[in-house]
């Protein structure tokens, strides 16, 4: 995986139709991860990163049923890619669905914390309608007395509603019931 790595960085400068192949291809999510790593460290410009980002959760969502074994660079894909699109700060389109089904999938915190990170770059209003809907389903929660399972999730959610500056998000955040 390191020499495919290295040889992949050294022959292209902007490798992603290649890692979009490697991510769509039947690899494992080492060797995703590894083309995902690549993309990051490229030369390609952050809407093509971006690009690539998409296609790994999307990927990351398809084979989500994955072995025990490959299970931890399952989640390391989601993350990273996760991470590309907000340290990128350029939203793909395509992402939006993609970061909804983790959004709503997901069961673990930092993949749902680097999502909603994610999400903080989208000011479209299908974004923040998702963002939205996750927060007004954990207030109801909240309201029925039942505690959020994930405390810093639902900090993370606020915290990107807000960063949207989409105005739809104000209905949902002056809706919620939250102290922490």
């Amino acid at each position: 995986v390191k020499k495919a790595e290295i040889a992949l960085k050294n022959m292209l400068p902007d490798p992603t139709d290649i890692v979009v192949n490697i991510l769509r291809a039947d690899n494992t999510f080492q060797m995703r991860y590894a083309a995902l790593g690549v993309e990051d460290r490229s030369d390609a410009s952050a809407e093509r990163k971006t690009e690539a980002a998409a296609v790994a959760i999307e990927v990351g969502l398809i084979y989500n049923k994955t072995q025990l074994s490959d299970y931890r660079y399952l989640t390391r894909t989601r993350v990273k890619a996760c991470e590309m699109i907000r340290d990128y700060e350029h939203p793909h389109p395509q992402a939006v669905e993609w970061l909804g089904r983790l959004l709503n999938e997901s069961e673990n915190t930092n993949e749902l914390v680097t999502c909603l990170q994610a999400f903080g770059v989208y000011e479209s209003d299908a974004a923040v309608e998702i963002m939205a809907t996750y927060l007004d389903k954990n207030n109801e929660l909240k309201s029925a007395g039942k505690q959020y399972d994930h405390e810093r999730v639902i900090r993370e959610c606020i915290n990107s509603l807000g960063s949207s500056g989409n105005p739809l998000g104000r209905e949902a955040l002056l809706m919620v019931e939250y102290s922490g």
